[in-house]
């Protein structure tokens, strides 16, 4: 199966905000998306980071193993892009972890989605992801984890707060979070 998805993230003074989308083929719909609002303080470029690796943990919660799958990621952040690939070393300690997250995530992607990733980068005002990412939040549900009835995901790091209008079903596998 052929994905392609769009990333993007923001921050400002007020709520810092990340989101993507991913499509099925060369659809004109989204078939799985997701909307987040990261804690106050969160910078623009951590924001970017999230925006990939929840993608990441939503694809490999979606593809099956069976087929071969391929995912196009698109996004306007060169420092995501240039640190996925390696060019670049991330040495603040916010974005190495997240970074981490992505790289284990990627690696797990081609072992049991069998999914080859690559990463693209595309001009801001193009990229359908950045709609998600700087619009205004709608009302939220937060999500629970299973394993704790916890509110806060990723051990406190975030606390992920989702559009549940952008779509029905996003698991993240790792952390055991569902919102159904």
């Amino acid at each position: 199966m052929q994905y392609k998805a769009y990333v993007d993230g923001s921050a400002g003074p007020e709520a810092s905000k990340y989101g993507y989308l991913m499509y099925l083929g060369d659809n004109k719909e989204p078939f799985a998306s997701g909307r987040f609002r990261a804690p106050k303080g969160t910078t623009n470029n951590q924001a970017e980071f999230m925006a990939l690796s929840s993608l990441l943990k939503h694809a490999l919660a979606l593809m099956h193993r069976e087929e071969k799958n391929n995912l196009i990621v698109f996004s306007d952040s060169e420092l995501l892009i240039k640190g996925v690939s390696g060019e670049y070393n991330i040495k603040k300690e916010h974005l190495a972890r997240t970074l981490d997250e992505i790289k284990h995530n990627l690696d797990a992607l081609r072992k049991m989605a069998n999914c080859e990733v690559s990463i693209q980068w595309i001009e801001g005002s193009h990229n359908p992801a950045h709609r998600v990412a700087y619009a205004r939040q709608p009302e939220t549900k937060k999500v629970k984890s299973r394993k704790s009835n916890s509110t806060k995901a990723r051990k406190g790091e975030l606390d992920a707060v989702m559009d549940w209008g952008n779509y029905a079903d996003y698991r993240l596998y790792e952390e055991g979070i569902y919102a159904v």
